[in-house]
């Protein structure tokens, strides 16, 4: 494993989760995202994997809680279809806010305690 697939493999994955291959009961999760965002306080969200937990805590659709299960589920086989062994990762989470406009970051630590932040363009 090389730790220098990290980023493309965080990016990669948050780029799946922000686009039109996010689908739940024929609604796209990026279509949901902007709505669930003003509701929040900072118009923050963080979503942690593999665990799915969303930061801060709240009543958030059922659609987007699908959404994540789903891609909790993925997560470790998407790690190793991009070469990283999911085992290196302590840290995993997905940023999305609403400043300007729908943004998304994916962060990450590895076991090293090195941390990346790669932006991840909404499509």
């Amino acid at each position: 494993m090389k730790y220098k697939q990290i980023p493309a493999a965080i990016h990669n994955f948050g780029h799946s989760f922000v686009s039109l291959m996010n689908l739940v009961d024929d609604e796209y999760i990026i279509d949901l995202l902007p709505a669930v965002l003003r509701g929040i306080p900072d118009e923050t969200l963080a979503i942690y994997f593999p665990a799915g937990t969303l930061k801060p805590h709240g009543d958030y659709p059922r659609r987007l809680l699908q959404s994540v299960e789903y891609w909790v589920a993925s997560f470790p086989d998407h790690l190793r279809s991009e070469g990283v062994d999911p085992g290196v990762l302590t840290e995993v989470c997905l940023v999305l806010s609403m400043s300007p406009g729908l943004r998304c970051e994916a962060r990450a630590v590895d076991d090293r305690g090195k941390s990346y932040t790669v932006a991840v363009v909404p499509a």
